[in-house]
């Protein structure tokens, strides 16, 4: 029976000291927060300014295929074969070339904007400690990580502005 009471007692003492520090945390939406930073938007036009070049030769390249296919399926009648064979050949190295390029086009894109999201990340990570160490919170929590939440627990919309400054 002494057991039990200590046991009952340890475990009310340990619920109430929980309680009291349940203040101390904190709940962070980290796709929001990404979704809505400034940087974001600069980001996205930078990369996209980094690979136009690329898309551009992409493009031309599928233009120029597709304007190869047309001539090939128009005028196939009227070719030699040798002239047929040619342009098979044509038409071949340049679907490889597309197919390469683009490959390496879509692989440099996700890389670098993997590389750009890391960055964000650690952005994100370093405004996350700054918010909770001036207001005081022990432990924050990826919103995702949790089944429930009550909003005012919720500090994204600090994060973003701490992000936007």
């Amino acid at each position: 029976m002494k057991k039990f009471i200590k046991a009952t007692a340890l475990a009310l003492t340990l619920g109430a000291s929980f309680t009291a520090s349940a203040a101390g945390y904190a709940v962070v939406d980290a796709g929001k927060i990404l979704q809505q930073l400034p940087q974001r938007e600069a980001i996205g036009k930078r990369l996209n300014e980094e690979f136009q070049t690329r898309a551009i030769e992409l493009n031309k390249l599928q233009k120029e295929l597709v304007s190869l296919n047309e001539k090939r399926q128009r005028d196939a009648a009227l070719m030699t074969p040798q002239e047929q064979t040619k342009l098979v050949r044509k038409l071949e190295e340049l679907d490889a070339q597309l197919k390469l390029k683009g490959r390496a086009f879509k692989e440099d894109q996700q890389r670098r904007g993997q590389e750009e999201n890391n960055k964000l990340l650690v952005l994100l990570q370093s405004a996350i400690e700054t918010v909770s160490k001036r207001e005081g919170y022990d432990l924050v929590f990826t919103k995702q990580a949790v089944l429930f939440v009550d909003p005012k627990l919720d500090i994204s919309d600090k994060i973003i502005q701490e992000l936007s400054k």
